[in-house]
């Protein structure tokens, strides 16, 4: 049996074996991603960001045990800023979710940000791909939690949970606009601190309604799985909301063309590195630039007109 149709049928070695591939660049990645997609559109994916220490990672493993009460497969992809962890210390240390582990309708997996923008890499919208046409019900993608950064998740997940806790420096966390403006649902972490409820006062008065929905607040003390059920009704209602109003039309839409500009991005740098410095009319504009007949602008703009013209090789 291919790789392919063992990822359809939710084999979890299968799965990682193809992230693997699409972290590692590997050749037969665009072949499975085309051939995954359309077995996509079914999973909720929940973003889950916010700075670092606000405890997104044990919410997220209260998160994803209060979805398997209700019988669902669940996919979870955390982003860390430096090497992939394939265990030990991604399921010990930073997510305390040993509890998740052996559970066969749970797939864990760390992947490195390599630099990508917004706490997220370039092949996270592949990996919940894979995800979605395994068959899970839920995906959790953790962003690496770099602040306003990880406003990317936004482009890849149904919902957004921003999570902060009482006097991280209250000014630093509500200048942060990018954040407390793609937040579906905010939950005040570690709730039983003091100042949690004048935190919950002031993100009320930050955020602003939105496509007629006004983002919840939930306070949460995830170590103790307290706030998480409220937590996972907000996200029902949020999901109940986009549909009725056609919200999450207009969200997948604009997903679609993300991915579309995603995809000529990849295939304009392949040709570029594939014909530009080797070609003549490229070293002829080098030259060009470097005695002043030319600037560089008008140059790039020249050649990558004559490259397109030639066809679209890559």
């Amino acid at each position: 049996m291919n790789l392919f149709k063992k990822v359809l049928q939710g084999d979890h070695r299968a799965l990682a074996k193809a992230i693997s591939m699409i972290e590692n660049g590997d050749a037969e990645t665009e072949n499975l991603l085309r051939d995954a997609y359309f077995h996509t559109g079914h999973a909720m994916r929940i973003g889950i960001t916010g700075p670092p220490g606000t405890g997104k990672s044990t919410l997220l493993a209260k998160t994803a045990l209060e979805y398997r009460k209700k019988g669902l497969s669940i996919g979870i992809l955390a982003f860390d800023p430096s090497s992939p962890i394939t265990g030990g210390a991604f399921l010990g240390d930073r997510l305390r979710m040993a509890e998740l582990a052996s559970d066969p309708k749970i797939f864990i997996r760390s992947m490195a940000s390599r630099g990508g923008h917004g706490g997220l890499t370039k092949t996270a919208s592949q990996a919940v791909k894979l995800l979605d046409a395994s068959g899970k019900d839920i995906i959790l993608i953790e962003t690496v939690g770099t602040g306003q950064a990880d406003v990317e998740i936004s482009k890849i997940a149904d919902i957004v949970i921003v999570v902060l806790i009482p006097d991280l420096g209250d000014e630093v966390q509500m200048s942060k606009a990018g954040l407390m403006e793609i937040g579906d649902v905010f939950a005040v972490n570690k709730s039983d601190l003091p100042h949690a409820d004048r935190l919950v006062v002031d993100i009320r008065n930050a955020v602003k309604e939105k496509n007629n929905w006004k983002p919840p607040v939930i306070k949460t003390i995830a170590t103790k799985a307290a706030g998480v059920p409220e937590l996972a009704r907000a996200i029902e209602d949020y999901r109940k909301h986009s549909l009725d109003n056609g919200r999450r039309h207009v969200v997948l839409q604009a997903r679609a063309s993300h991915e579309i500009l995603q995809e000529m991005h990849g295939a304009l740098d392949d040709l570029l590195q594939d014909n530009a410095e080797t070609g003549a009319e490229f070293k002829k504009a080098a030259q060009d630039v470097l005695k002043r007949k030319t600037d560089p602008y008008t140059a790039a703009r020249n050649l990558l007109a004559l490259m397109l013209k030639g066809g679209y090789k890559r």
